[in-house]
């Protein structure tokens, strides 16, 4: 894990979120089905986030379940995916629970997938240094607090 790391061993984390990958296509896509498998990986041209193409988690799953997208435009931007998919051939990976709350609004279909992919999860990191600081005790709390009231994914909001 990334801050398992020696630059990160003085550092206190949180995990506040946690999700699932499915795939998305738009609603108007020529693909039919429901399910996001290698087939489909390997026809359309995928839409990336950029964190995908380095070598992290997602990438190495993909590349053991023996998939190997073609890359047809990118993004650094995880929000703007579902919108670029609108009127294209593209398929891509988004949080379950993006996909779930944005599909309408962005004309989305989910696709599940056939093969394991890795949990998303998203930290909160600070220094140790910075544990007594009170904008960092209060912003912890507020962490806290919103993480009681989660909404798992798959569950409606």
């Amino acid at each position: 894990h990334l801050l398992d790391a020696p630059e990160f061993e003085r550092c206190r984390r949180t995990e506040v979120l946690t999700d699932r990958y499915v795939g998305a296509v738009w609603s108007g896509h020529p693909y039919i089905g429901t399910e996001l498998n290698r087939d489909v990986l390997s026809h359309y041209p995928f839409l990336s986030y950029l964190q995908y193409d380095d070598d992290t988690a997602l990438a190495r799953a993909l590349l053991r379940a023996g998939i190997v997208t073609r890359t047809g435009a990118s993004t650094t931007s995880i929000a703007v995916l579902p919108f670029a998919l609108e009127h294209t051939v593209f398929v891509t990976l988004l949080p379950e629970r993006m996909a779930e709350r944005i599909a309408g609004v962005a004309s989305l279909r989910i696709l599940e997938p056939a093969f394991e992919l890795p949990p998303l999860s998203e930290y909160a990191v600070w220094h140790e240094e910075s544990e007594s600081d009170p904008a960092h005790v209060w912003l912890r709390a507020q962490i806290d607090a919103s993480q009681r009231l989660r909404v798992p994914a798959g569950q409606p909001a």
